[in-house]
């Protein structure tokens, strides 16, 4: 209740709508406090949960570092005889909303390759825009690891080549992973239908279908 009343001041006075998810998130950070302090104080009246063991489970969406952008990429694989299609949002240091794209690729094999491409994409994208510094994030773990060289797959020599042929293009890049929880903008223009019936398609304003998983992103960041 308390939390309800302080979205509610936060609307009324700053005119700044926070999401009944994030209303709900804070409520039991708030809850979880309380108990370990409580248990810090009168340690044989509650038990204290279990350290969790997947931490990046509930880890949040971070900034780039000031004067990078990060752009979040996400790929929707589907079967080998339809098209993979790829979404990404792009934002900087400051949490601003740089824009984000839908595109329509080729037929794949698999959701591995289906990453790739949505990568390159973005690449692609981020490039054509002038972007010089930008940290490209995604929540295919093994994707993240070939191109930073820390696994190998042959199969996928040759995706990896055109990371690295686009990377020389740029002045600094970097490629992070990140929970897929957290990566929920990218992933939900991966699966939404293109508009107008095309094959790529840049949203210069935020789409309404990632404005609320963006205000999350945006107040959830400490």
């Amino acid at each position: 209740m308390w939390r309800l009343w302080k979205s509610r001041n936060i609307l009324y006075f700053q005119r700044k709508h926070i999401p009944w998810m994030m209303s709900l998130k804070f409520a039991r950070d708030d809850a979880k406090e309380w108990m370990e302090m409580k248990v810090a104080h009168n340690p044989g009246d509650i038990q204290p949960q279990q350290p969790e063991t997947n931490p990046a489970r509930y880890q949040n969406w971070q900034p780039p570092a000031i004067g990078w952008l990060k752009c979040n990429y996400d790929g929707s694989f589907v079967s080998s005889n339809l098209p993979a299609k790829s979404g990404w949002i792009i934002r900087d240091h400051n949490r601003v909303y740089m824009g984000s794209g839908q595109a329509m690729g080729g037929v794949l094999n698999d959701a591995m390759e289906c990453e790739l491409q949505s990568l390159i994409i973005a690449m692609q994208h981020c490039w054509t825009r002038g972007y010089q510094r930008v940290c490209f994030e995604g929540d295919n773990q093994e994707v993240v690891k070939l191109i930073n060289g820390t696994k190998i797959n042959f199969g996928s020599y040759n995706w990896i080549r055109e990371v690295k042929r686009w990377k020389m293009k740029f002045d600094a890049v970097e490629f992070k992973w990140i929970n897929r929880s957290c990566n929920k903008p990218a992933d939900i223009l991966a699966k939404k239908e293109i508009p107008n019936n095309s094959s790529f398609f840049f949203h210069s304003l935020i789409p309404r279908v990632i404005s609320d998983v963006l205000q999350c992103d945006y107040y959830s960041y400490h």
